[in-house]
């Protein structure tokens, strides 16, 4: 029995929440990373670094990771874009 590829895909989009899993994966693993990283050094320099630029690059992020989902949902089969 094949699958073809968009029946596939609506069956993968409908049971699994990868943007959500990588927003997940940021928010509970790199996120405390750096946050136990930057409290080990006495280099405030760091600090005011992750504090200034990690909200940005998790909101860049997040949206990227969400907009590539979505180009591979809607992709043919070899036009996912990067």
């Amino acid at each position: 029995m094949a699958l073809d590829k968009k029946k596939l895909m609506d069956v993968v989009a409908k049971n699994l929440n990868v943007p959500g899993l990588l927003a997940d994966l940021l928010d509970e693993v790199l996120q405390p990373v750096l946050e136990e990283f930057v409290a080990r050094t006495d280099n405030a320099y760091d600090d005011m670094l992750v504090a200034a630029l990690y909200p940005i690059l998790e909101t860049q992020l997040k949206g990227k990771v969400e907009e590539l989902f979505q180009d591979l949902l809607s992709a043919d089969e070899d036009e996912v874009t990067a």
